[in-house]
């Protein structure tokens, strides 16, 4: 099956899922962002330590405890806030674009990029039904490819932009646990479901005869 503007005659919708109006959705995206933060973080850390171990001393954790005369405290560098703020704007960028490039790819029309409040979203283009996998290929590109780019570089690269990428990938992988989510709530929908995005969320199509195995 292949995106397309309209349904077959024999498609009724089965359920709306939307994640912003789920409390539950939202509170659990949050919970699973930051540990996945964290683990993606302690496991880029070895990774990096392994392969390139000098690459760690740009990140100068050493600096952040200073020892005086009247004891220890605990100091943010400014190199960490720069090399973390440029790496959370280039993941708002890059990981909807890459979002937006696959519902392109896969419709051969253009997706809509916007803002909710101060974040970027893209969303799919209006009037096309994307077949599950397809959308769920849609929801993971932006952790795979940007993943696999940022190892990537991380052992290429001169050693200054290490750190950038470590929190690059860390924060990406971190930012696409709503994605996650939302693929493991499409997952027990067959494969021959369809999927619309829209205003009121991801509304899911599927044979009159038949509705969740697969």
């Amino acid at each position: 099956m292949k995106a397309n503007v309209s349904l077959p005659s024999n498609y009724s919708r089965y359920t709306v899922i939307e994640p912003s109006k789920n409390p539950k959705f939202m509170f659990g995206a949050v919970i699973a962002g930051i540990a996945l933060l964290l683990i993606t973080g302690w496991l880029l850390v070895m990774f990096v330590n392994a392969l390139r171990p000098t690459a760690l001393n740009g990140m100068r954790l050493n600096d952040f405890f200073s020892s005086t005369a009247t004891g220890s405290s605990f100091v943010i560098p400014p190199f960490f806030f720069r090399n973390l703020s440029l790496a959370l704007i280039a993941v708002l960028i890059l990981h909807e674009f890459v979002h937006g490039l696959f519902y392109w790819l896969f419709s051969s029309q253009p997706p809509k990029f916007g803002f909710q409040g101060l974040l970027p979203y893209t969303a799919a283009p209006s009037g096309v039904y994307f077949p599950r996998n397809q959308f769920l290929i849609v929801g993971l590109s932006p952790l795979v490819l940007l993943t696999a780019v940022g190892l990537l570089l991380m052992m290429i690269v001169p050693i200054a932009f290490v750190p950038f990428l470590l929190f690059f990938v860390a924060l990406n992988a971190s930012g696409a646990t709503g994605d996650l989510i939302l693929v493991f709530q499409l997952l027990p929908f067959s494969t021959d479901t369809m999927m619309e995005d829209n205003d009121s969320g991801l509304i899911v199509y599927g044979p009159k005869e038949g509705r969740n195995a697969s």
